[in-house]
């Protein structure tokens, strides 16, 4: 998986009107079409998670090149498993 810049990673604010509910949703949807092998589906999550993950990642670390290596493990992680998931 290549980095994707920040300028392109979204944050949570970027849907405010969206409900939970549906965000939840979208996240099922997308674990199931990783399951099935398809990059795209990663690359939606990342882009809707990265920035959360990124900033709680920087607090903890207090390294932003530690952080980004967390988070792009954590991804890399949700792919390699992705597989398994039963969505519970």
């Amino acid at each position: 998986m290549s980095r994707i810049p920040r300028e392109d990673v979204g944050t949570s604010a970027s849907h405010p009107l969206e409900s939970r509910e549906a965000r939840d949703e979208e996240d099922r949807r997308d674990l199931a079409a990783c399951q099935s092998g398809d990059p795209a589906s990663l690359e939606r999550l990342y882009r809707r998670h990265a920035a959360g993950l990124m900033g709680l990642a920087r607090r903890m670390l207090r390294r932003a090149e530690e952080a980004e290596d967390v988070v792009q493990e954590t991804f890399l992680s949700v792919w390699r498993g992705a597989a398994p998931f039963r969505g519970e």
